[in-house]
This record gives C-alpha cells, sequence and structure tokens, in this order.
C-alpha cells in the first residue's frame, strides 16, 4: 500500500495534481487509455516538462485536438493562461448531463466511484453559493472538458501509482479578487471557499487565486487526512506546474509517495487538555456530550489534586483537526477553564470495517480492526447488543459474547474484505 501527502505550498488545481503525479511516475499514456471511456471528442491531453523559479516539474494540459505539439513546443516558455480558458462549455453548463456522462462509461468503478463523489461535491458547492437546487446549477468554466478530465485524471492516476490512502496540507488563501463568469469575486472565490469548509487553511500573501474549485473539491473528497505529513519511507516526489509562472515563488503543488512505516493506518489528531476545580458531575456531565456534538472522537475526564491540594479534574478531548473551532469553544463556554491546552499527536489505528453479524439472537452490528487485511480486533455495538438483551429478556454478556464470536466467523469468511 502506497500513501500520497500532497503539499500545496504554492495552491492547487486539477490540473497541478495530475501534473505532480505524471512527475512522480504515473504514464500519461496509461492515463489516455484510462480517461478512453469518457469518450470526450475534441480534445486530448499532453504534458511536458517546464520550470518555475528554476525548479523543474511537469506541466499538464487538456486542449484542443490537434494542438498537442503547439503545447508541448512552449515548454519552458511561462506557459501563461489556464488551460479552462480554451476549451468551451459541456451540455450548456448543465451539471446533470456531466454526471451522466460519467455514470454511463465504462470507467473502472473505483474511479468512477470516487469521481463521481469529488463531481457531486462540486455542483453542491455551486449550488450553496447561488441559492439554488443542485440541479438547477448553471457551470460556467466548471463545465468544460477539462474539469472532467481533471477529476478522473487524478483518481485513475493515484489508482495507477497504487496509493491507497491520501493526505492533504493546509490549503493557503489569500486576499483579493479574480474575474469569474459573474464578474468580479473575492479570493478565494465564494463557490472555493464553501468546498474547503471543515478543512485546515494558512494564509498567504500571494495575492492571487491558489485553490481552484476544482482542486479543492479534488483534494477535499479523496483526501483521508488534513495537516501534518504522515509517516513513510519516500518512494517519488512529482512537481505539478501550475497555468501562470508569477516572480518570486514556484507555482507548484508537491506529491511526496511512500510506503507507510507503521503496518496500522496512521492519521494526526488534536488533544485538548484543561484542568478544573470548579464544575460539578452533572456540568462536567453535560461537557461531554457538548465535545460529542463538537466532533469529539473521545473525551475523558480524570481526578487530580491540583494547587493548595484542591481536588480537581483534568478534562481531555481527542477530536480531527477541523474540529478544532468547535472544540475550543465548548471549552471556553461549557466549562469552568480560562484557558485550553492543545497539541497535534500522531496516532497508529487499525483499518475499521462494519459489518451485520447474523447470531442465534439475531443481527448485531460489529466492528472489526484490520491489520495487512486480517482480523486481528472485533467489537459488537453496545446499543444492538443492549436493545436485544432487553428484548429477548437474556444477559447482555451472552448476547455480547455471541456477537463477537460470529464477528471473527464472518471475517474468515470474507478473508478480509469490506462489509458494511
Amino acid at each position: 500500500m502506497n500513501v500520497a501527502y500532497f503539499d500545496c505550498f504554492s495552491g492547487a488545481s486539477g490540473d497541478m495534481i495530475i501534473g505532480a503525479l505524471l512527475d512522480a511516475g504515473a504514464k500519461i499514456d496509461a492515463l489516455r487509455k484510462a480517461l478512453a471511456p469518457l469518450r470526450l471528442k475534441g480534445v486530448e491531453i499532453a504534458a511536458h516538462a517546464t520550470r518555475r523559479c528554476g525548479l523543474r516539474g511537469t506541466k499538464f494540459d487538456v486542449i484542443e485536438r490537434g494542438r498537442a505539439a503547439q503545447v508541448a513546443a512552449s515548454k519552458g516558455a511561462g506557459d501563461s493562461g489556464g488551460h479552462h480558458a480554451r476549451l468551451e462549455p459541456l451540455f450548456g453548463g448543465n451539471p446533470r448531463k456531466m454526471i451522466s456522462l460519467v455514470k454511463r462509461s465504462r470507467l473502472h468503478p473505483e474511479v468512477k466511484n470516487a469521481s463521481l463523489a469529488v463531481i457531486e461535491r462540486l455542483v453542491a458547492a455551486e449550488a450553496k453559493v447561488h441559492g439554488c437546487r443542485p440541479e438547477d446549477v448553471h457551470l460556467h468554466e466548471l463545465a468544460c472538458a477539462d474539469t472532467i478530465v481533471d477529476v478522473v485524471g487524478a483518481v485513475s492516476a493515484l489508482r495507477a501509482l497504487g496509493v491507497e490512502r491520501v493526505f492533504v496540507s493546509a490549503l493557503p488563501v489569500c486576499s483579493g479578487v479574480v474575474k469569474c463568469a459573474h464578474g468580479l469575486l473575492p479570493v478565494p472565490p465564494p463557490a472555493t471557499l464553501e468546498l474547503m469548509k471543515g478543512l485546515p487553511v494558512v494564509h498567504s500573501d500571494a495575492g492571487r487565486e491558489l485553490v481552484t474549485p476544482t482542486g479543492a473539491a479534488i483534494l477535499g473528497t479523496i483526501g483521508d487526512g488534513f495537516g501534518t505529513c504522515p509517516e513513510m519511507t519516500i518512494t517519488r516526489i512529482g512537481y505539478g506546474a501550475g497555468a501562470v509562472d508569477p516572480p518570486g515563488r514556484p507555482n507548484m503543488l508537491r506529491v511526496i509517495i511512500g510506503e507507510p512505516v507503521s503496518a496500522g493506518e496512521t492519521d494526526t489528531v488534536l488533544v485538548f487538555e484543561t484542568n478544573v476545580d470548579n464544575m460539578t458531575g452533572e456540568e462536567i456531565g453535560f461537557a461531554m456530550e457538548r465535545f460529542f456534538a463538537a466532533g469529539a472522537l473521545d473525551a475523558y475526564a480524570v481526578p487530580l489534586v491540583m494547587k493548595k491540594s484542591r481536588p480537581g479534574t483534568m478534562i481531555g478531548v481527542i477530536a480531527p483537526i477541523a474540529a478544532r473551532a468547535a472544540i475550543e469553544d465548548v471549552f471556553l463556554r461549557d466549562t469552568g477553564t480560562m484557558g485550553v491546552r492543545w497539541r497535534a499527536v500522531n496516532r497508529t489505528k487499525l483499518r475499521r470495517e462494519s459489518a451485520r453479524a447474523e447470531t442465534v439472537f439475531g443481527a448485531i452490528r460489529v466492528k472489526r480492526g484490520t491489520l495487512g487485511g486480517k482480523t486481528v480486533q472485533t467489537t459488537a455495538e453496545y446499543d444492538d447488543c443492549r436493545r436485544t438483551a432487553i428484548e429477548q429478556d437474556v444477559p447482555l454478556r451472552a448476547v455480547r459474547r455471541a456477537a463477537l464470536r460470529a464477528g471473527f466467523e464472518l471475517a474468515g469468511r470474507k478473508k478480509g474484505g469490506r462489509t458494511s
């Protein structure tokens, strides 16, 4: 299994993502073959080596058929202008026809499903900012053939490189304006900003659009984790060039591909802690409920002795990076603390799979933890076990043991495959 980390130090767009993956070893001919089921007429893809501020990378383009030689001849010339500007919108900007094209195609099932998830996310964001239903959205720049190619091509290239998990750095945002079909819009454009919801961002002083809607949709959909680079043994590095070549900074997207160091899956989470001596048990319980509602993965309270020998409680929370603001808000509003400590930590975990196991008491939901495709842990869902024990008037432990036994037996039949 390979993992990939997209280092978005200068932003991200669809063509930069594919350019980086081609630079890391994906083959352009294999990409053409993967895209062939779309049967897009009048366009072709091309890629060539170029430089941005002296840094070598690969520029990927979707162009009018017959212009590949002209684009290749421009290598190193700055590649001014974006590849979206050269193509006319498909289907009159109707997203339903765009989605139908992908659904009807004979793309690999994994590629098709992931591509549809990206496109639907893109359409939903446009609908939100325009205040209409997704089926009523009219796409302008995003209905071009290169949007479909960028999405399907990125998913296909990752699959070709054997990448199973994707991690993404914080996305850079800055101020300014950009000219769109609706006129001058703030940077990031509203749809792009909507696509960034739930993702970590950092400020940049570039003064121009750094992350495109397509780039945000792709990374936001396929990304398994956001923030720092996961532990890995690096095997490939690629740089994808953007359309423009501004002075002073390389307009590149870097992808780092490697093998995970740990046998389990790794990600980065935040750990929050604070010590309080002025809360009742009921108030602590209420705060715990609020933490989980805010997106906490776990929350706990530990008794301790504080200064002046006062009894107190350490309240701790583990949460995704994207939930930081919401978790801090609960700490500062619903606990007796004047501040909260937090830190980013890496964790290693089993791959989790959900299934329904048939027992003598009926179907019980179970969670399986797999390592290297082999089930090593199984847990039974407490709510299912509790409900069954009450309904059938049997001991809870009997239901739980039956569910665990059935869960391991199910894992053996599935050979580590996903069942949900």
